[in-house]
Order: C-alpha cells, then sequence, then structure tokens
C-alpha cells in the first residue's frame, strides 16, 4: 500500500471513529444527552445523520450504521470513566511521597492500554461501517476526507509556523 493510501485510511480511521466517538458532545452540552446512556438514540441519530449528509445512504445501511453503533456506545462510556478515574486518581496522589513517579508510570501505562483498546474498538466500528458502504461511497468519503486533511494542514502550517 501506498504511503499516501495508509496515510488517508489512518486519518479516516481516526476522523470517522472520533466522529462516532463524540458526535453527541456538543447535544451533551446542552442537556440533550446524558454520559451515563440516556438518549443513546439522539447520539446516534446525529452520528448517522453526519454520514448520510455526505454519503446519501440506503434504508438498509442507515439500520446497519444503527445496529454497529447502538451495540457499541457502551465501549464509549467505559472508557471514558476509566480514563476519568485515572486522571482523578494521579490528581489525588501525593507528588511528594516516594513512590510517586512509580505510581504515575503505573497509570500510565494503563491509561495506554485504555487509549489501546480504544483506538482499536473504533477502528473495528470504522471497518463494519465501510463494509456497509458500497464503492461510491466510500470513494466520496476520501475526498471528503482530503479535503479535511488539506484544511487542518493549512490550519496547522499557519497557527505553528516558526518566526
Amino acid at each position: 500500500m501506498k504511503k499516501r493510501n495508509l496515510i488517508i485510511a489512518a486519518l479516516f480511521t481516526t476522523v470517522v471513529g472520533v466522529g462516532v466517538v463524540f458526535a453527541g458532545t456538543h447535544s451533551c452540552k446542552f442537556g440533550y444527552g446524558h454520559k451515563h446512556g440516556r438518549h443513546m438514540d439522539h447520539k446516534i441519530d446525529h452520528v448517522i445523520a453526519r454520514i448520510n449528509r455526505h454519503l446519501d445512504l440506503t434504508d438498509a445501511q442507515e439500520m446497519r450504521i444503527r445496529e454497529i453503533l447502538d451495540s457499541n456506545m457502551d465501549l464509549v462510556h467505559i472508557g471514558r470513566d476509566t480514563r476519568q478515574m485515572l486522571q482523578e486518581h494521579l490528581l489525588g496522589m501525593d507528588p511528594l511521597s516516594e513512590d510517586y513517579q512509580k505510581s504515575a508510570d503505573e497509570l500510565a501505562g494503563m491509561l495506554a492500554q485504555q487509549v489501546r483498546e480504544k483506538t482499536l474498538a473504533s477502528a473495528r466500528i470504522v471497518r463494519e461501517i465501510a463494509e456497509t458502504l458500497d464503492a461510491e461511497q466510500l470513494e466520496i468519503a476520501r475526498k471528503h476526507l482530503d479535503q479535511r486533511i488539506k484544511r487542518f494542514e493549512k490550519w496547522h502550517n499557519k497557527h505553528h509556523e516558526e518566526n
């Protein structure tokens, strides 16, 4: 696989995965969702609407994507709750104690494992969703991703120029 295609595939996985995982955060801010699972249908509807806006999903595709998202939404909350618990534990430790660095290292390892598991779960969700799309829809998604990458690169270059 060419380096560019590999980068596009990785970014596509990341962007769609992040979109799937965080599509409901806007509605959480305004009281439409809740982190403990209430109003999950609203979040799933939001994700499907975002995907459908660009890809014109069939009813069968929409149903399959809804099933995929519905069966995996618990992973989102378990990961967030675990990360929050680890962060709270780190903040509660005494930085002057002798075993502080060792404990922080253990927490970092646990967090790294959590991020790994979340990334693999997101990649599996994205793959399942990609398998429901046809070739034309995948091409549209890749073009959309290319545009987002270009916008990000432009933004990154503008804000991270060396003076």
